[in-house]
């Protein structure tokens, strides 16, 4: 998951993200905390709910328990990194094998500038950890 999270919002870090991006042109589209994921336009339009785990996956533990390997990626300013701690945590207390990495002072979706050296940092990640886990899986298939 890259900056988005299983559960709803939790902990501080929505609260904290939004002073922080005073200057960002974002803000003024973004709903203020208190809020809910399903206050975004894109749950909105289809009437999504946040007890419905195909929209917040965390709230079926069994539905978690399905997931294959997981990769999350935040960094220490994403409005969801409270959430996305959460979800690991959630994750592996189902079973699931995850791997985390959070870059330090970025936004969230900071991935979308492919030109700071951290987006790169984060594209090495994703291309390392779908190597082992596709590589693994493909290393185990017999063919036909």
């Amino acid at each position: 998951t890259f900056c988005g999270a299983m559960t709803d919002y939790d902990g501080d870090l929505h609260r904290i993200a939004f002073p922080l991006m005073q200057n960002s042109e974002l803000v003024g589209e973004m709903p203020r905390p208190p809020l809910s994921m399903v206050d975004f336009p894109y749950f909105k339009s289809v009437g999504a709910r946040a007890d419905d785990p195909m929209v917040l996956p965390a709230a079926s533990r069994e539905l978690l328990s399905q997931f294959p390997p997981t990769l999350l990626i935040t960094s220490t300013r994403d409005f969801l990194a409270s959430s996305v701690f959460t979800s690991q945590a959630l994750l592996e207390e189902a079973g699931v094998e995850t791997k985390l990495h959070v870059w330090e002072g970025l936004w969230h979706d900071f991935y979308f500038d492919p030109e700071i050296p951290e987006s790169q940092q984060a594209y090495r990640a994703v291309v390392k950890f779908f190597a082992r886990h596709l590589g693994k899986q493909a290393a185990t298939r017999s063919p036909g």
